[in-house]
């Protein structure tokens, strides 16, 4: 599949996560680095996870999701790949 467009949206804002397959874009980027701040991380990765797992999320684009450096980003592999793991990682 080409990938002619790529929408980013923060993890820790769940409406967006929600309307972001409505886009139109051909990768969704559910974003928990930069989008997001440091006393916020841990509820945007609930927050991603809890919108991957939802029943009726089922976008027709690819699905990533930007994860942290170091640590943080092993808690967030961990905290997002559980129940409905995305498609993709974008690693700083």
């Amino acid at each position: 599949m080409p990938r002619r467009s790529v929408l980013f949206s923060p993890g820790d804002r769940p409406e967006l996560l929600r309307k972001a397959p409505g886009a139109g874009a051909d990768v969704l980027v559910f974003d928990l680095e930069d989008a997001v701040s440091p006393d916020r991380k841990a509820e945007a990765r609930e927050t991603v996870a809890a919108v991957l797992s939802e029943p009726d999320f089922d976008p027709d684009a690819e699905v990533a999701v930007r994860v942290n450096p170091g640590d943080a980003g092993r808690d967030d592999i961990a905290a997002v790949c559980t129940a409905h793991p995305p498609d993709a990682l974008v690693v700083p």
